[in-house]
This record gives structure tokens, sequence and C-alpha cells, in this order.
């Protein structure tokens, strides 16, 4: 618009169109405000200008009232409901206007029905501000809440699929206003689906476009992305999902979904299905922030600011620490003598345990309700001890757990100087020794799993370990702004197997893949390829790693290739990934792109020559081979509006992120395991060996999953929190089967 206009007439055009406002948009004000704006233009066409110019004035309008309002009073909620019903009235208004004016509606009736309780009412029993059980009677639903569902509902018939943010916004929104999952039953309108939509479009879209599918299969990849305004379609299309799903996942395999709601609550879902009936049940919760100011801003961030402020504050503490040591020689020129030394590893051992006190904090503030904790966690005991009082004692320091400012109490705890940890390991040490507490300075044990430190005293270790029998997995769905924070680390998450997934159609696509049954994808050790060092500037890595390597290969007698201080060439790097059920593993400098970039790795499933098709159309994947790439921040996303940032609160996430890890996934890799920030060499490489020790070295016939090794292989590094909770795992719990390949390729060959 300011390229056809000057801004002397653009002033003009909107001077006129401010006074013809009152005449509530009739046809008459169409023609007169026509007739103005080719007064003022008369070159350039008044039906394509009019309405940029005017809607898009009043929506800049409707949002300043509603930013600057620090809580709305009857008076402004009233004048921005007249404007924004005139703006979904009006028969000429473009779509995104209207549907922007409808979000509008929908948020002021949610504030209505948040200050009058009756959001609270709606989520009685599935949030962490009640304790009461859950009823199977059914509320009736308050005017302000159907009002709410109605507006929100009409702005997503308006929209289009969940990779613009207003579409993303819309929906929790909606999934917020429609309230607990019924008799946990999913449907394409259910609170569960709405929330698993808003997350990974983009991705999701990617899928479909690069694997080569029938109809029926693209139906059901593409399900969530099918607009509202086909309402029809979208529900037999998710219907085919969730049945879909329902024939090929395990019953001990649980999908925790997580999005933040522009309103400031965090919806969390679970599904799982139930061996009785072979369906998806689901089990949504509502986390509303500590205290709700009866003057509350329609938008608010307290939840996020508690959550991921404090994180993104640690994460930037531990960059700057990090600048320039990436190299040997780079950290010997930063550590010149032994005080600077000393005091680097004391600004990392405060950024470690204040990492450890975010987790615990967020867990026992948030999460810890019955209701919540069977949501996320898969059982409703708490892992918190009961105490006196509910106050977190930390070498003197006090964070109090009930309160209204976490994020000052978070920062007393970090900020406060404290004394090294009695029973902390020193630097030379091997293993990583537990932060003791008074009450168990004196326990000891051999299982390595044993040694990964407690959140503080008032944390014990889950009370329902992974049985090996059941193989229990959960797998995340985090949004654009929750999947930077490493839930792995939660205390009831310890030693648990945990992975990431960008959305459940990437489930349904590993099955419809060139592996054509119901059985996860594998990992054969003796099919492994390694890159160790490509830019010969970790000399103290390969000290560390490549004996290990030698060791077990020889002992084994396996035939791996490796590259070693060296650029590995493309060509080594596409027949290492396209090794079925093979492993490549990368021990570098970020997640290996200046060898392999992005765009290549998605290339392997779009140019791959593979005549042999499954029975239902759907082409070989290109990438066969599970990833692990101990590069820092291998594992990060983000988005592109946001990259090279060290700031990550103050401006919207407009795209959703995106990565190499997600890349590998894109063309095919069932399994990827990558570090969500930058790490310390030496400590990643206590962890690297320590996984690889776990996943190689395990008794023949012994199932460990990849997920299971990533999470237990935390407890070896000297920085559990600030290093070991950087790796997670994303993709699916590949299990590392010696010889499996060959053993499925004989019963094919039988066949």
């Amino acid at each position: 618009m300011s390229n056809l206009l000057e801004s002397e007439t653009v002033g003009q055009l909107y001077n006129h169109a401010s006074e013809l406002y009152d005449s509530m948009m009739s046809e008459q004000w169409y023609r007169q405000l026509s007739t103005t704006l080719l007064n003022v233009a008369p070159s350039l066409s008044s039906d394509r200008l009019l309405t940029p110019v005017f809607f898009e004035v009043k929506l800049a309008e409707i949002r300043k009232l509603l930013s600057e309002s620090v809580s709305i009073g009857s008076n402004t909620k009233e004048i921005i409901s007249e404007q924004c019903l005139a703006i979904t009235k009006a028969s000429f208004a473009p779509n995104s206007c209207r549907a922007w004016a409808s979000y509008y509606l929908g948020l002021l009736e949610l504030q209505t029905a948040r200050q009058s309780g009756h959001l609270m009412k709606l989520w009685s029993g599935y949030s962490n501000m009640s304790e009461n059980p859950r009823t199977k009677k059914r509320r009736s639903v308050a005017n302000c809440i159907q009002s709410a569902r109605n507006h929100l509902f009409n702005a997503l018939v308006l929209l289009g699929p969940a990779t613009e943010l207003l579409t993303r916004d819309v929906l929790r929104s909606l999934a917020l206003a429609t309230g607990p999952d019924k008799d946990q039953v999913v449907s394409a309108m259910s609170a569960c689906m709405l929330l698993h939509t808003s997350i990974g479009s983009t991705p999701r879209q990617e899928l479909c476009r690069l694997f080569k599918l029938n109809d029926s299969s693209n139906c059901a990849l593409s399900a969530m992305d099918v607009g509202f305004s086909q309402m029809n379609k979208r529900e037999d299309q998710i219907g085919q999902l969730l049945s879909s799903l329902g024939d090929v996942v395990l019953p001990s395999w649980r999908f925790v979904a997580g999005a933040f709601c522009p309103s400031g609550e965090l919806l969390l879902t679970s599904l799982q299905l139930d061996e009785k009936e072979s369906k998806l049940r689901s089990h949504t919760t509502c986390i509303f922030p500590m205290e709700v100011p009866t003057n509350q801003n329609i938008f608010d961030d307290q939840l996020y600011s508690d959550v991921v402020k404090p994180l993104d504050a640690l994460i930037q503490k531990s960059q700057q620490q990090l600048r320039g040591i990436h190299t040997s020689s780079g950290a010997k020129l930063k550590f010149n003598d032994t005080s600077t030394k000393r005091g680097w590893w004391n600004e990392r051992e405060e950024v470690d345990r204040g990492l450890q006190d975010l987790l615990s904090v967020v867990e026992r503030n948030y999460l810890d309700a019955p209701a919540v904790r069977e949501s996320v966690f898969g059982y409703a005991d708490s892992p918190f001890m009961d105490d006196s009082n509910d106050s977190l004692s930390i070498d003197g320091s006090e964070c109090l757990l009930r309160g209204a400012d976490l994020t000052a109490k978070f920062d007393a705890v970090c900020l406060t100087p404290r004394k090294p940890s009695r029973g902390r390991a020193s630097r030379s040490d091997n293993s990583c020794k537990q932060r003791n507490t008074k009450s168990r300075s004196n326990s000891s044990s051999s299982d390595s799993s044993s040694e990964f430190p407690d959140c503080r005293r008032h944390a014990r270790r889950s009370s329902l370990p992974l049985r090996p029998d059941v193989q229990e997995h959960t797998f995340l769905i985090l949004d654009e702004n929750l999947h930077r924070f490493p839930m792995e680390g939660l205390p009831s998450f310890l030693n648990r197997s945990v992975s990431r997934l960008p959305s459940l159609s990437f489930v349904l696509a590993h099955f419809l893949s060139a592996f054509r049954s119901k059985e996860v994808a594998m990992i054969d050790p003796s099919r492994c390829s390694y890159i160790l060092d490509p830019e010969a500037n970790l000399g103290a890595t390969q000290e560390r790693l490549l004996p290990f390597i030698n060791d077990i290969t020889e002992k084994r007698s396996w035939d791996w290739r490796g590259v070693v201080g060296e650029t590995p060439s493309s060509s080594f790097i596409e027949e290492s990934l396209q090794q079925e059920d093979g492993l490549l593993l990368y021990f570098g400098h970020g997640g290996g792109q200046n060898f392999y970039s992005r765009s290549q790795v998605e290339a392997l499933m779009e140019s791959r020559e593979d005549n042999d098709t499954d029975t239902i159309g759907v082409k070989d994947y290109g990438c066969r081979s599970s990833v692990v790439l101990m590069g820092c921040s291998s594992g990060k996303l983000e988005s592109i509006n946001r990259k090279d940032s060290e700031s990550l609160s103050s401006q919207p996430l407009f795209y959703e992120p995106e990565g190499i890890a997600l890349s590998y996934m894109l063309a095919g890799a069932p399994c990827v395991v990558a570090n969500l920030w930058d790490v310390t060499d030496h400590d990643i490489d206590r962890y690297c060996l320590d996984l690889l020790k776990r996943i190689l070295e395990s008794p023949r016939g012994k199932r460990i999953s990849m997920a299971q090794a990533v999470a237990e292989a935390r407890a070896a590094c000297k920085m559990p929190y600030i290093v070991g909770c950087a790796p997670v795992c994303y993709g699916l719990p590949v299990f590392i089967v010696e010889e499996y390949s060959r053993a499925k390729q004989k019963r094919k060959a039988k066949r």
C-alpha cells in the first residue's frame, strides 16, 4: 500500500473513512467511501484498496485498546464488541479481518468467563487449581463460554491451516473454551484434537509433500489440516487418523501435547490406547497461573514468565559463558590461569543449579495436581515429600512455592551466592556423583542411574520406574514456545523413556513407510557409521571417543565405516543414512550442516529411486538410519523470524520452528538424538561415552531403547542439567538389537 500512495494521501483517505464509520458500513457507506477513494487516487481501483485501508485500520485501533488496557472495563469492552461485530457483519470485509474480529470477540467472552469464575468451573477437577475428583456429570455451560465457542469457531471457518499464528491462537482458545474431553472421547472438535491441530502444521504439510501417497493414506496424514469450513470432511478424516493410529500404536505409549493459550493458560493433553476397546482415549487438563488478578488483561503472560522466561535467561547466560571455548585452542586462550578457570566453573555450577531449581519448582507449582500428573506423567502420585511448611529451602535461600511472583522467587534462588554442595563431585572425577543432602549424604549405589542428582531434598525418584516387559514410553508434542523447555529433566521424567514428535502424523508415517509392519524400527549396532571431529579442532574429543570405538568394534567384529579428522564426502553421509536399521554417529560442531545441509537431507526422500511400494502405495523412506548429532544446538528448533536472537520473549513466533533434527525426521530417520542448546565438549563427551556403552555393551538379548539410554546417560555429566538435559530424543523409541536387520531379511526371503 505504501508503494501505491503517498503518506499524505493515505492520511486523507483514513480521515474520510473514519468520518464515515458511524454509518455502520451500509451499502450507501460503501459507495460513498469508494467515491472518496476515487477522488483521492483516481488511477487506482477503489475496491482493491478499500479493504486493506479501512478494516486494517479499525483492527489496529481494536488491538490498541486491548493491549493498552490494564483491565478491560465494561465501557471499553462494549466499544470493542460493537466494532468487532460490525466488521464480522460486513459482507465486503475480507475473511482475514472478519476472522480477527471474531477472535477478539471470543477472547472478550473468555475474559468474562475467567473473571466470573466460569472458566475455572469448566475445568474443575481437570486443572492444577483443584484437588476435587473428576465427575462424570456434565455441568451446564455458561452463556459467556458458549458465546466464546461460537465466535472462535466462526473465526476458524474463515482461516487456513495452523501454519498461521492467528489460526494457532484461535485453535488453542477454542480448546480452552471447549473444556475437558467428555468421557475421554476424542473427536474432531474435542479439546484434545484442537490442541493437536494447533501444533506442527508446517512439518505435517511438508511430510505429506515428501511422501508419495495414495488418497487413503494422504487423508490420514493431513486430516488435522482440513479446514473447519469442511466439517464433514474434517470429521471423516480425523476419524481415519485416529483409527489408523489405534491399529499401530502400543498400549504402553502415551502422547502428551502442550501449548500456551494467548490468554495465558497452558493446555496439556494425553492420548493413550485403550486395549479393551482398541480406541485412543484422551485426558486434557488446563494449567492456570498461580494467581489470577481481578484486573487481568485479556492477554496474560504470567505462566509463560514463570516457565519459559527463566529458562531463556539461563540459556542466554550459558551461551555467554561458552563463547570462544568451543575448540581446544580457544579454551586454552580463555583459561590462562587457575583462578579464571575456577571462577568460570563456579559460574557454570550456578547455571546448572539454576536449571535444576527451575525444573523442580515448575513441576511442583504447576504439574503436581493429581489430574495434571495423570495427564502428563501417567500416574497421580506426587514425587514430592510432604513437609511441614510449603517452601523450598536451598542453602539458606528460600523459594516459596505457593505465591504470586514465581519469577522473582526463582531469581532469588538462582542469584543468591551459595556454597558448593558437600556431596558434589570434584572436576577431576570421571563419574558424576550425587549432590547429597543431609538425609542422603551417606547413601551410595553401584547403579549408574542412581547417580543422577535428585531435585533437592523435596523430590524423590519416580515410584514407577520403566519396566522392561512393559516398555512404557512418552511422546512429547510441544508448541513453538514450549518445545525449548527441557521437559525430559522434570523430576517425574527422571530415567524414563521420553522422546519428541512434531506431530501425531509422524508416528503414522513411520508405519506407512518402508518398514511395512506394526514393528518399530530397530538399530543393528553392526551397521553403524561415524563422523568424528570433521573440522579437526576437537583433538581431545578424538582422544576420548576413538579408543572406545576401536575397542568395541574389534571385540564385536563389527565393520564400521568412519571418518576422523577430515571432511566427510556427501556420498559417505548419504550411504550411511540409507543403511536400513543403521546408525550414524556425528561428533563435531553443530548438526553437521556444513557437510550435509538440510536441503540435502530432505532431498533424500524426493531423489531416492525406489520402485518398490507397499500395498497402500507409500514409497520407501529415503533415510533408513537413526542419527545421533552431538554438536552444540544440533537439536535446537527456531523460527525464521527469531533466528540468531538471544531474546526469546519479546517477539511472537509467527512461523513454526525448524532445524536440522526436524529435517532428518522429514527425510525418514526413525530416531534423532541431538542437543537443545550449546554444551561443553568435555562433559558432552562423557555423555556420549556413557550413551554408547549403554546401547552397544548391553548383554546380548537385552532390549534397550535409544530413548531410555538417552535418559540414563545424563547421569554421566558433571553438569547433569545444563549439559545433561541438553540431549533429547526425537522420533520413535527405536531398540538396539544386534543382527536384527539380517534376521528380518531372512524372514523376507522365506516369504
